[in-house]
């Protein structure tokens, strides 16, 4: 009954949250243009909306209609080639584009450098990494690959996060499969995931989000493995269970904002427990808690004595986190709840004290609170804008961040600021579009089936959606940036593709039953 009330309200949730966000994404959108990472709204032309979207849908259609051509081998061999191509095109973008790391992602490839070539200088004279002290876990990893590579260089991390790439649309492909057994689900998926212009741009970026996104997606899968219906065999299980462990623990120690996919497979293993009546499954979860958080302790604290960097005095980062997410003020015309100088100067401010940077950031909060209790019009007001600005820009701030280059080729200065720019920036939109709708309709089917089929979805049927649920909560919380929206676009992918199967059988069914009607209506 617990699980059955919590599912229901779950896809009620869900059909609300994306519902809304369908409705508004349809007409305008939040838009920042190369180089900037002001937000401005604009109002979208809808037939030339309508029409992109036309044609996705014809595509998507054909492609389904096509699925007795297709053979599960065939179409994992497809997946292998594709995600092949995947990590060439980023290969092909990052001689290209020939960036150059600025600002964290700066910090964060000197100090990769510094632990290469075990040179310790900057480590030792920038407060940066005494500041984000968990950033020194991400550089070291860097510093693996650059080892296993046998130099150090931009372009040697670039194609590593390119092969991440390829790795994640291989694994998102197999996440479609194991949730949908739907061979059109599998090839929606890869087409879209493929083209997926924001999975490209952000293997240039040098700050770990293709990495996490990648070891998350492997976690994702192995947990659905674990906890396929039916028992299998204990060593088999052991092992996918292993490898979930290890990938999130990998994960959170690259983009610790991830935690939010921790926190929804818990709620869908906590329902399995009950289901089945197996409480011992709930331990793999502590496995990967402790692998996460732990393992990026000890490492930094590792990595720490080793360079000679005080970690244990770092910025209190949730606190100042939430504080900042609650300030109005916006200098820098990004929206509210994103000026990210506010934690920085505050804890600059205290001289570096965790406890006075803390106390500071908690009356902040108090103030913010208070100030919403006498006006909550306000507060609507800037969590609305908050995560508008965070969930309706369909590039996730790709195209800033990784838009310092050095004598890029043509091509890509057109992929960045012309024409080539603005029909990719148009296509996103749809596709944004098309995943909220989806999105939508998967609820609204995972409703339905739980009112009126015999035989109740399965939980893991849930996960997704309530991973991209809980970053909408969490999204309200945090800095308003919508470059933190993009690991989860990556992930609702294999979800968007399998609904969409759905709602074309579902269309083509009443599309037959309405011609059979008027049929007999002509008799």
């Amino acid at each position: 009954m617990i699980r059955k009330n919590l599912a229901r309200w779950l896809s009620l949730l869900g059909i609300m949250i994306f519902g809304i966000l369908t409705v508004i994404f349809f007409f305008s959108t939040r838009r920042m243009y190369t180089g900037s990472e002001s937000v401005y709204r604009e109002w979208d032309n809808v037939l030339i909306k309508m029409l992109y979207l036309g044609v996705i849908l014809a595509i998507c259609g054909l492609l389904i209609r096509a699925q007795k051509l297709l053979t599960l081998k065939r179409v994992h061999i497809a997946a292998v080639v594709i995600s092949v191509l995947a990590t060439i095109i980023c290969i092909i973008l990052t001689n290209g584009a020939k960036s150059i790391p600025d600002a964290d992602q700066w910090y964060v490839y000197v100090a990769a450098e510094g632990l290469f070539y075990k040179d310790y200088t900057n480590l030792q004279n920038y407060i940066y990494y005494m500041v984000y002290p968990f950033l020194l876990c991400l550089s070291e990893l860097y510093a693996v690959i650059a080892r296993i590579a046998g130099t150090m260089s931009y372009e040697v991390l670039r194609y590593a996060q390119a092969a991440f790439v390829g790795i994640s649309v291989y694994f998102s492909y197999r996440i479609a499969r194991e949730l949908f057994r739907h061979v059109a689900a599998e090839c929606l998926c890869l087409l879209f995931t493929l083209l997926f212009v924001p999975m490209w741009l952000y293997s240039q970026f040098l700050y770990g989000e293709t990495f996490g996104v990648c070891m998350c997606l492997i976690s994702i899968y192995f947990f659905l493995l674990g906890n396929r219906p039916g028992r299998g065999k204990t060593g088999r299980e052991i092992l996918y269970w292993s490898i979930a462990v290890i990938a999130f623990g990998i994960t959170y120690i690259v983009r610790p904002a991830l935690l939010v996919v921790f926190v929804a497979m818990a709620i869908i293993q906590v329902c399995l427990c009950i289901k089945n009546k197996i409480i011992f499954r709930l331990f793999p979860l502590g496995l990967m808690l402790i692998a996460g958080i732990f393992g990026q302790k000890l490492m930094s604290v590792q990595i720490g004595r080793a360079v000679g960097v005080d970690v244990d005095n770092g910025m209190p980062v949730i606190s100042l986190l939430i504080a900042m997410g609650m300030q109005d003020n916006d200098p820098n015309n990004t929206g509210a709840g994103s000026y990210n100088g506010y934690n920085y100067n505050l804890f600059a401010e205290t001289g570096y004290d965790q406890a006075e940077a803390q106390k500071l950031a908690l009356q902040d909060i108090k103030r913010s609170l208070y100030r919403w209790y006498r006006n909550p019009v306000s507060m609507m007001e800037h969590n609305t804008e908050k995560i508008l600005n965070q969930w309706t820009e369909p590039a996730y701030d790709a195209f800033t961040l990784t838009c310092k280059m050095e004598e890029p080729d043509k091509w890509v200065d057109n992929l960045y600021y012309n024409g080539l720019h603005n029909f990719v920036y148009s296509l996103l939109d749809c596709f944004q579009s098309l995943c909220y709708f989806m999105l939508t309709f998967w609820f609204l089917h995972l409703y339905k089936e739980e009112r009126t089929a015999a035989e109740k979805p399965d939980p893991r049927d849930y996960l997704i959606g309530l991973i991209l649920i809980g970053e909408v909560f969490f999204s309200i919380l945090w800095e308003a940036k919508s470059r933190y929206i993009f690991p989860y676009m990556v992930i609702v992918i294999p979800c968007v593709a399998g609904s969409f199967v759905h709602f074309y059988n579902w269309l083509t069914g009443k599309s037959a039953a309405w011609m059979r009607g008027k049929q007999r209506e002509t008799i």
